[in-house]
């Protein structure tokens, strides 16, 4: 597990496979506090995590932060 830190100094945490390319974005808490990037497109973390960008997923511990693919469903 690695961190990612958002602009605001949140920490997400999210697996060692994917921190290289998920660091490579800005990342930022919507308003309902899932992590999101709006470069070059509206990216949620978690969804991208599972592959699925248009489908509903969450997270099993309801902690937003935590991003990782065991956490998501």
């Amino acid at each position: 597990m690695k961190i990612l830190k958002t602009s605001q100094g949140h920490e997400i945490m999210v697996d060692d496979n994917i921190y290289e390319d998920a660091s490579k974005l800005n990342w930022q808490l919507d308003k309902d506090g899932y992590p999101v990037s709006k470069y070059p497109f509206q990216v949620y973390l978690h969804r991208a995590v599972m592959g699925y960008p248009h489908e509903q997923v969450d997270h099993r511990d309801h902690n937003l932060l935590n991003c990782q693919r065991s956490n998501l469903r």
